[in-house]
């Protein structure tokens, strides 16, 4: 199956204290979606069903990499569009509650999503807010920040890049964000910091981080183990892991 067509995410439930691992696929771009999620603990499946009128979009990343979700506030997110008028969207699935649930993209965004065909979008988060990456191919980036979870109009633009510093790669990707001056970025190539003041950038070398089949991030350190049923509450650090593709 296309795997714009089948997600994955993984993260920590709360409620019961345990790991859920989820697949969630739109069939046949029905708008029906079969979700499949498995509880660590119990080492159990269960599925469900459910009409949603939306379809996961395309989004960028680097070749041969599953298309995980962003865990961010409990939830899983992807872009999606929606399935009569192919309005953008984000699709978000709540950990806990098992529900799919949209977001609206900033309203000052929707001609120019509908107009522009070099268009590729990522999501981040940055400074404890979910934001939306939107990448003019050779003209330039806009990055968009949800100030209030699930509020549209909370959306505020943070800053653009501009065509001076971009790379020729369609792929943009904010990793960490220092003192909200500076944005450590994986463009696929390479990683690089961004000064958001300056408009400017430096490379950053990892041996073995970057490339198009590793994909950085960055995570919640903690000394609890998975069965262990001890929520990780640690600021985040901004180191980077590496993410193997799978073919």
């Amino acid at each position: 199956m296309d795997n714009d067509r089948v997600k994955y995410g993984f993260g920590y439930d709360r409620r019961i204290s345990d790991y859920k691992l989820v697949r969630i696929a739109d069939y046949e771009n029905t708008g029906c979606f079969n979700i499949h999620v498995y509880t660590l603990r119990s080492d159990s499946w269960r599925s469900t069903q459910t009409n949603f009128p939306y379809l996961f979009a395309r989004q960028a990343r680097p070749s041969g990499l599953l298309p995980s979700g962003l865990l961010f506030n409990g939830a899983l997110h992807w872009l999606g569009t929606q399935k009569t008028s192919s309005e953008s969207a984000i699709i978000s699935f709540d950990i806990i509650n098992g529900r799919l649930l949209d977001f609206p993209y900033p309203e000052e965004t929707m001609s120019e999503l509908e107009d522009s065909r070099e268009l590729f979008k990522n999501l981040c988060v940055l400074e404890g807010c979910l934001c939306l990456v939107l990448i003019y191919r050779y003209v330039l980036i806009d990055v968009w920040v949800m100030h209030n979870y699930g509020e549209r109009e909370s959306w505020k633009k943070w800053f653009t890049v501009p065509k001076s510093t971009m790379t020729r790669s369609y792929f943009w990707q904010p990793i960490w964000s220092f003192n909200d001056e500076e944005i450590l970025v994986d463009n696929l190539s390479s990683l690089v910091v961004y000064d958001i003041k300056n408009t400017t950038t430096r490379n950053v070398f990892i041996a073995g981080v970057c490339g198009p089949r590793n994909q950085p991030e960055s995570y919640v350190e903690s000394l609890a183990q998975l069965y262990s049923g001890t929520y990780a509450r640690s600021k985040s650090k901004s180191k980077s892991k590496r993410k193997r593709g799978v073919d």
